[in-house]
């Protein structure tokens, strides 16, 4: 005979699990799991205090949450991380993020990190740029969101609005012939020259090209296949290659990935290092990231006549994205434009007062053209 499961009353909606004790009940159909305590005895005080918010709820009575045992910022952190944002794209950056925010709030409860804690940590970082400290703290606010909705604080403890800086404008950088020529020259020539080579022909991503298999390449027919796990929209698509590029690629060492790490049989993840040696051995000025090499394509190809849907399919975006990112003027080619313009009107009125003038020329007076008569004395 099977013994039966049904648990003693004062353990009901209480289990035991990874050294401290649970709640599991369900208030007005949402379901509430999350840890209680230390003892039995502390979790069945949290469970009795949910039930009474349960039964105010049911008859309407204004009531609130109760609060739970407090949860540590960087037990939490580990959690985040191993069930939720390991299946994110920016997997990597929220690891980098979240091992600068445990230098802070390590030790800190979840529900006491307030607007407060995060002007501090504002002022601890200032070391660093707006832009990161934004993306560090857009990571805690995924994280505190999480918390809620997994049951370990009762309301998220931030302000909805105005909790990332205003960072300044970012000004995008188009490399001219020149500088093109000389960062090619002077960049490694096993991986960054290639890589450098292949961006600027194709437009790819960073990881795009760095994931890119053998397999998912027809370099005789002139086609790469970015597939959906590579491409940040999840979408695949097709880009076309130059003869050029398809000779780069098919010298290239690596057996799974064209990038391949030789120590690992993995492919890279980043030139970030070499690439700056290679901007300072070409005496490049200025700020330049391997995203302006996608930056530069795509604004070439604009310059060079072809349509911003074509551009925008190729680079594996919307063209109001294109257009708006990645597609930018300069000086030169503004200057460019202002000096055609005024060709265009010069030559229009000009072309509009020659031909003024024949027509003068051949129009004969109107007295000429009267018939003679004779006069009448």
């Amino acid at each position: 005979m099977k013994k039966s499961r049904i648990k003693p009353h004062d353990k009901r909606n209480l289990f035991f699990r990874d050294g401290a004790w649970w709640v599991d009940i369900q208030v007005n159909g949402r379901r509430y799991r999350e840890m209680a305590g230390p003892t039995e005895a502390r979790a069945r005080a949290y469970r009795d205090k949910l039930k009474s918010w349960k039964r105010d709820a049911d008859l309407g009575l204004p009531t609130t949450r109760p609060e739970g045992e407090p949860v540590k910022f960087e037990t939490f952190a580990d959690e985040y991380l191993r069930l939720f944002a390991v299946n994110k794209r920016s997997y990597e950056r929220d690891v980098r993020s979240i091992a600068h925010l445990k230098t802070f709030f390590s030790g800190w409860n979840l529900r006491d990190i307030n607007a407060l804690a995060v002007a501090n940590y504002r002022a601890d970082r200032t070391e660093v740029s707006v832009a990161t400290i934004n993306r560090e703290l857009a990571c805690l606010r995924t994280l505190l969101y999480r918390a809620v909705e997994w049951g370990k604080i009762a309301a998220y403890p931030l302000p909805k609005k105005r909790l990332l800086l205003r960072e300044p404008e970012f000004k995008p950088r188009i490399l001219n012939d020149d500088e093109i020529g000389c960062l090619i020259d002077a960049a490694d020539p096993r991986w960054l020259r290639p890589a450098i080579i292949v961006w600027l022909h194709t437009g790819l991503r960073k990881m795009e090209l760095l994931g890119l298999r053998r397999e998912d390449a027809d370099l005789r027919g002139g086609w790469i296949t970015v597939i959906a796990e590579n491409a940040k929209n999840g979408k695949a698509r097709q880009v076309p290659i130059n003869d050029e590029v398809a000779e780069i690629l098919a010298a290239l060492p690596g057996k799974t990935y064209f990038f391949e790490n030789p120590s690992t049989g993995k492919h890279f993840h980043d030139f970030h290092e070499s690439f700056k040696t290679a901007l300072a051995a070409a005496e490049i000025k200025g700020r330049v990231r391997i995203h302006d090499l996608r930056d530069t394509f795509a604004t070439q190809s604009l310059r060079n006549g072809v349509d911003i849907r074509t551009v925008a399919e190729i680079i594996g975006d919307s063209p109001e994205v294109a257009l708006k990112r990645y597609c930018h003027s300069d000086p030169a080619t503004k200057r460019l434009a202002a000096t055609r313009m005024s060709g265009l009107i010069t030559a229009s009125w000009k072309r509009a007062k020659e031909e003024k003038s024949r027509h003068e020329v051949h129009e004969e007076p109107f007295e000429a053209m009267q018939p003679a008569t004779n006069s009448i004395s």
